[in-house]
């Protein structure tokens, strides 16, 4: 991996490798940063800047024996794996589509309740920058693409796709996440619940209609299903 990147070992090392505990035995392994819960080798939305020579473990996802053996393992990997993602009928996608949008608008409703203060800063979607992450399921990943198909490229590291020209392209399409977020403080815990009842309610929708089930990190979910738009196109997109 070094020499694909024209480093040295020992720089290469320090910039990308550490030592982690093995969440299964505790036991210290070396492993590959991550930024913002994406891997540090990852270039724009999904490019693997080692690939050709990336390790063993990378090249035989998703075949690895806690994905084949763990039903929830297996779920995490489905949705971000295009190869064993299900595909959803367009009748149900439609069905759950306009389920969804009943909630958000009955959430908008709540937060007016609410009245939290919104400072119009980018926190929600610069992740990396202001230390936190955005979940999101694979129901809400699907909606954000049925609103904005293509995705154009991050414009930092850690940053959700949509945010552009300090703006975000895909407001109807936003998920759960993006809604609850606010920068003030005072009305944090109010948010705070209120998400969480509401993710509630999205999962049981996922159930009763027999959505397939997944959860994971949104920009990665989106990476995995959309199409990433030609570089310089972005601004042609409309709000």
């Amino acid at each position: 991996m070094a020499a694909r990147l024209d480093m040295a070992v020992g720089a290469f090392e320090a910039r990308f490798v550490r030592t982690v505990p093995d969440p299964g035995d505790g036991q210290l392994r070396t492993s590959l940063m991550e930024e913002g819960g994406r891997c540090a080798l990852l270039e724009g939305a999904n490019h693997c800047s080692v690939y050709e020579d990336r390790p063993r473990h990378c090249s035989t996802f998703p075949y690895w024996e806690r994905v084949l053996t763990d039903p929830e393992a297996f779920e995490r990997a489905r949705s971000v794996c295009p190869g064993i993602a299900v595909e959803v009928s367009a009748g149900l996608r439609a069905q759950a589509f306009a389920q969804l949008e009943v909630l958000y608008a009955e959430l908008e409703l709540e937060i007016a309740d609410i009245e939290p203060r919104c400072e119009l800063s980018g926190r929600c979607c610069r992740f990396d920058e202001f230390g936190h992450e955005l979940f999101a399921t694979g129901l809400e990943a699907d909606y954000a693409l049925h609103r904005a198909p293509m995705l154009p490229e991050p414009t930092g590291e850690g940053r959700c796709p949509y945010h552009q020209e300090g703006r975000c392209t895909n407001r109807e399409g936003r998920a759960l996440g993006c809604r609850s977020f606010y920068c003030d403080e005072d009305k944090a815990t109010a948010l705070e619940d209120l998400h969480a009842r509401f993710l509630d309610k999205v999962r049981a929708l996922e159930r009763s209609i027999a959505y397939p089930v997944s959860y994971g990190r949104f920009p990665a979910l989106l990476a995995a299903r959309g199409k990433t738009l030609p570089s310089g196109a972005s601004e042609d997109l409309e709000p």
